[in-house]
């Protein structure tokens, strides 16, 4: 594939696409394993990295964007330190730059409130706030039929 190209799949509902894409991130679960092949970003063999090289890797030089996003985030843990764990993880942050950078990005996405959102679980903000968003982007969106 050309170097800075998007890549995209798509295909049958169940044809392996997401286990594909989170084996090539590093992130399928036991007992799921590669069990052949390598997988290689920029000339540089990505499949044996050990986990924390891999870390600093994903989400900077490649991701995927997960089908439903209400899953791309855990409910469980408040919104603004899952932000700020992975701004620090790609961009030399202070803790505190970090979060200002997280409350900003949930300001852009058009979370009301981004200052007190981002110490909410991120369950609460998305059940808040998703219907009232997709629903924006539908009526905005052109050629829809």
């Amino acid at each position: 594939m050309p170097r800075a190209r998007c890549w995209a799949w798509y295909g049958e509902s169940g044809a392996g696409k997401s286990v594909a894409g989170l084996a090539i991130i590093g992130l399928i679960d036991p007992p799921g394993r590669i069990s052949g092949g390598e997988i290689y970003l920029s000339g540089l063999r990505i499949d044996n990295l050990p986990p924390e090289e891999m870390r600093r890797i994903r989400g900077k030089r490649i991701g995927m964007i997960f089908q439903d996003p209400l899953t791309s985030l855990n409910p469980l843990y408040k919104i603004g330190d899952q932000l700020v764990e992975t701004i620090r993880t790609h961009l030399n942050l202070s803790e505190s730059r970090a979060r200002k950078r997280a409350i900003d990005l949930l300001a852009e996405v058009g979370i009301p409130a981004p200052d007190k959102a981002h110490r909410c679980l991120s369950a609460r903000i998305f059940r808040r706030h998703a219907p009232a968003r997709r629903d924006r982007a539908w009526r905005s969106a052109p050629n829809r039929n």
